[in-house]
């Protein structure tokens, strides 16, 4: 049984969560953040009555997928800020986006590079005697093809 200390630590280090859950959470987390940051634009477009030109008056749908616009920097242009108001949130955004895809960039591609090990381990070990200690040997060899080696390990 886990310790409420562990899951408490587990949750304290984001960048070692992001990097360890499997891709389907991964991906979730990344959906559901859009989503929800996309959302709270939108709440604050709507604040302003008539701050983004040519949306529908309070529609959620109008604002919402005139943030979609502005995190991702695509500006169709059908939509655009007209207050000063549409305008400050409309900088906060973009600049969220810009962070939000480099911080993605990095994670995903520190998820892809991660090393594993494909380490062979011989079947037989031995205890001998090594600078008059008894200790215990076994033959490891790697198991991926490298450029520098030159024949196969047949170490078993």
């Amino acid at each position: 049984m886990i310790g409420l200390g562990a899951w408490y630590s587990y949750w304290r280090d984001p960048y070692h969560l992001l990097l360890t859950i499997p891709w389907f959470g991964f991906l979730s987390l990344v959906g559901l953040s859009y989503v929800l940051t996309n959302a709270l634009f939108a709440l604050l477009y709507l604040a302003e009555p008539n701050s983004i030109a040519n949306a529908k008056p309070g529609s959620f749908l109008d604002a919402f997928f005139f943030s979609v616009q502005t995190l991702a920097s695509i500006g169709y242009g059908a939509m655009y800020p007209q207050t000063v108001y549409a305008n400050s949130v409309v900088t906060i955004e973009a600049m969220i986006g810009l962070v939000s895809v480099a911080v993605l960039t990095g994670l995903a591609f520190a998820r892809f590079s991660r090393p594993t090990a494909r380490i062979l381990f011989s079947r037989v070990a031995v205890i001998t005697p090594h600078d008059g200690v008894p200790t215990l040997m076994f033959r490891t060899a790697n198991q991926r093809k490298t450029r520098s080696w030159k024949r196969k390990c047949e170490c078993i």
